[in-house]
């Protein structure tokens, strides 16, 4: 089960032209301040996937780590909210990540899936 999910994300991943994935510098903890489905992956670095099927959403999705803290954000959280055009985010990292909503995003669902590779 585990592999199929992981080829699942991978074949996600490839198939999204407006995808991009960054090496990160290591973290222990997410920080979402952006309404995004967000699935975080033990895999062997620390990266974070931004996929949407509009580059523009795809490209509003900021992080930086800081602290050891991976942060989520974006300077129109409106827009997303208004587009009706899922974002997602994987995170990966080889060891446990916590994650936490902000709160700027109090009252806004957070998807969130736990998968291991």
């Amino acid at each position: 089960m585990k592999k199929f999910i992981s080829l699942a994300l991978a074949a996600v991943v490839a198939l999204s032209a407006n995808a991009k994935r960054v090496e990160t510098a290591q973290f222990s903890s997410v920080k979402v301040n952006v309404p995004v489905h967000l699935v975080v992956v033990k895999g062997r670095t620390f990266s974070v996937d931004v996929i949407s099927r509009d580059a523009q959403l795809a490209t509003a999705v900021k992080w930086s780590v800081k602290d050891g803290i991976l942060r989520l954000s974006a300077q129109d959280i409106e827009s997303l909210e208004k587009s009706g055009r899922p974002v997602s985010v994987i995170v990966t990292a080889p060891v446990d990540v916590e994650y936490k909503v902000g709160s700027d995003m109090k009252g806004t669902p957070i998807k969130h899936r736990r998968h291991r590779r």
